[in-house]
């Protein structure tokens, strides 16, 4: 589950899983694909990199501090 939440689904996953969805798949059957899929490497785009500690939020207006007018 941790790898579903921290990454972004592969687009073959995503076919595959919309796919498996709409065809009505039981839950427990369901829940063997997506492991299956991890399993092989298939899930999801992992990142390289480690992330440490907590998520970070980033201000995507362009704000800055100001120093005070002269």
């Amino acid at each position: 589950m941790d790898d579903l939440y921290r990454y972004p689904l592969r687009q073959a996953a995503v076919e595959t899983l919309n796919r498996q969805l709409r065809s009505g798949i039981a839950d427990q059957v369901l829940a063997q694909l997506v492991v299956a899929l991890r399993d092989e490497d298939r899930l999801c785009l992992v990142q390289k990199e480690e992330q440490t500690g907590e998520p970070r939020i980033i201000c995507s207006l362009g704000l800055v501090s100001r120093e005070e007018d002269e």
